[in-house]
């Protein structure tokens, strides 16, 4: 017996296979958690297999379920690049498809996008906050025009890559706090001063996991939100590692201070990607070339 593909159910599924949880698929979606758990096991329900590993904070996917995303994923996005390239040439409008690590959200592309749009009013962005991985992905399948990671995280030789700048992660915390202190003359993160980190499969936990391996911090809570991390060290619950960038604008206005670390010394560099085996679009190029032009005396 055979039955109709659910296109909407596959959609929801490679959604909530790109963020990991139902809560952050249902946030993306605009629908209620409940209701895309429910279509997501009817859809497991049709197909007579698991699609996803339930238990832990992340889902995992099943041996079906890779199968599922590896197979048509990529048509997929090929799909919705075919739509964008349509409404482009029937539109005054050009779109620009950008995907990026959320931290980049939260400081660099909300200071530099406006800015730039001041002098491209034809240009509609089209803006996805993605995991690295995901953010490789939409840019190897030709989703999005540019995506945004870090240098830690392993590239296809089918990208092209551009550096744009060094990011430095600091350590944000109350000034109240009990390490305060420590914190501010030592300069380094002992093992009595507990930390709020990002959860492991995160580049910014995965530069600490190596940075730290001789000697471990004292992990005192995982997350996996900017926002969460933030009000966690502000309820003085301990330090936060965040960009620099983060930590002069968003953390400085709840309250919180930040200290460069000697231990652990956390850098990184944020690079542009694309396909390598085709030219940018005209305006892709023009906002990479804002960014470089501007984010220098932003920061």
């Amino acid at each position: 017996m055979s039955f109709a593909p659910n296109y909407r159910a596959i959609h929801l599924f490679l959604t909530v296979a790109s963020e990991g949880t139902f809560s952050a698929a249902a946030d993306r979606l605009g629908m209620s958690q409940p209701s895309l758990s429910q279509q997501i096991a009817k859809l497991e329900k049709e197909l007579g297999q698991l699609l996803f590993h339930r238990g832990g904070r992340r889902l995992s996917l099943t041996p079906t379920g890779q199968t599922l995303k590896q197979t048509i994923g990529a048509a997929f996005g090929q799909i919705d690049q075919a739509w964008s390239e349509v409404r482009s040439q029937t539109s005054a409008v050009d779109s620009l498809v950008l995907a990026s690590v959320h931290t980049l959200f939260t400081y660099f592309l909300p200071e530099l996008l406006p800015s730039y749009l001041e002098t491209a009013p034809h240009v509609r962005p089209d803006l996805r906050a993605r995991s690295s991985a995901d953010v490789v992905a939409l840019a190897r399948g030709r989703t999005v025009d540019v995506g945004f990671v870090y240098d830690t995280q392993n590239l296809h030789d089918d990208l092209a890559s551009e550096m744009l700048f060094r990011e430095d992660i600091v350590a944000v915390f109350h000034p109240s706090a009990p390490w305060a202190d420590q914190l501010r003359q030592t300069k380094r993160l002992a093992t009595n001063i507990p930390v709020i980190a990002f959860q492991n499969g995160y580049a910014i936990r995965s530069l600490l996991n190596r940075a730290t391996r001789e000697n471990p911090l004292h992990i005192r809570a995982e997350v996996d939100s900017v926002n969460l991390t933030l009000r966690l060290a502000e309820a003085q619950y301990g330090v936060a590692l965040m960009p620099k960038g983060v930590a002069v604008g968003r953390a400085a206005g709840l309250g919180l201070i930040h200290a460069e670390l000697e231990y652990p010394r956390l850098k990184r560099h944020v690079v542009a990607i694309w396909r390598n085996d085709e030219q940018l679009r005209p305006h892709a190029r023009d906002f990479l070339d804002h960014c470089k032009r501007e984010w220098p005396a932003k920061s």
